[in-house]
C-alpha cells in the first residue's frame, strides 16, 4: 500500500493547488452570486462529511485544501485518512469555517471526494479478487483528471503503470501494424531507446502465443 499521508510524487503542492484553482474559477467564475446574496461575510458554519454508504475514503487531502485555498483560516479535521473504509452514516470529518467559503468549495470538494472514492472503491474490489495478481491502471482516464484517478487507484491498492505517453514505452497493435511487425516494432524501440532515453522500459502487447514467441 502507497504512503497514505502524503499525495505521491507526481500530485505536488503546486501540481494540486493549480488543479484546483482551475476548478474553482470554472465553478465560481466572476463570483458565488447566490452565496454573496444571502450570506452575510463573516458568517461563521460548522460541517460534517457523512459517508452514505461503505467505501474508501479518498479525496480527503484534496478536499481541506479545497477550502484552505478559498479561505486560509477553514479548519478541517478528518476522522480516517485517504485510503481508510469508512461504513455507511460513518463521519469522515469536520470542517469549521467561512459559511462563504464552505458554500463556494463544497460541490467541488464533494464531486473530488465522491470520483476518487468510487475508483478506489472499484480498484479494492479487484485487488481481493485478483489477489495475488496485481491490479494495474491504464491511461483510460478523464482528461484533466488524470493524476487523481491514477491517486485513487494507489489509495484501492492498485498500481499505476504509466502516467502517460512520456515515461514508459508501450508497443501495442497499431504500432506493430505502423512498423510491419512485432520484430521490426521492438528493433526500433530499442534503437530509440538507445538513443534518447536509456532508462526506459519497453513493454509489448501481445494477442497470441506466436507474438509472445516472436516478441
Amino acid at each position: 500500500m502507497p504512503d497514505r499521508t502524503h499525495p505521491p510524487s507526481y500530485l505536488d503542492c503546486a501540481t494540486i493547488d493549480a488543479f484546483l484553482r482551475r476548478a474553482l474559477q470554472a465553478d465560481i467564475g466572476t463570483g458565488d452570486a447566490t452565496t454573496i446574496a444571502t450570506v452575510a461575510a463573516g458568517t461563521q458554519v460548522h460541517a460534517a462529511f457523512v459517508s452514505r454508504e461503505c467505501t474508501i475514503a479518498a479525496g480527503l487531502h484534496l478536499a481541506a485544501r479545497t477550502f484552505g485555498l478559498l479561505d486560509p483560516d477553514t479548519v478541517t479535521s478528518w476522522a480516517c485518512s485517504d485510503g481508510d473504509q469508512v461504513r455507511a452514516g460513518e463521519t469522515l470529518g469536520t470542517l469549521r469555517g467561512s459559511a462563504r467559503a464552505v458554500l463556494q468549495g463544497e460541490r467541488l470538494a464533494l464531486n473530488i471526494m465522491q470520483r476518487m472514492s468510487g475508483i478506489a472503491s472499484a480498484t479494492r474490489r479487484l485487488v481481493k479478487a485478483c489477489h495475488p495478481v496485481r491490479v494495474r491502471d491504464t491511461r483510460k482516464t478523464a482528461p484533466g483528471l488524470n493524476l487523481l484517478d491514477k491517486w485513487a487507484v494507489l489509495l484501492g491498492g492498485g498500481v499505476n503503470h504509466r502516467l502517460g505517453l512520456y515515461d514508459r514505452m508501450l508497443v501495442k497493435d497499431n504500432h506493430i501494424s505502423a512498423a510491419g511487425g512485432i520484430a521490426p516494432a521492438i528493433r526500433l524501440a530499442h534503437a530509440y531507446r538507445s538513443r534518447h532515453a536509456p532508462n526506459m522500459c519497453i513493454e509489448v502487447e501481445v494477442r497470441t502465443h506466436t507474438e509472445l514467441e516472436e516478441a
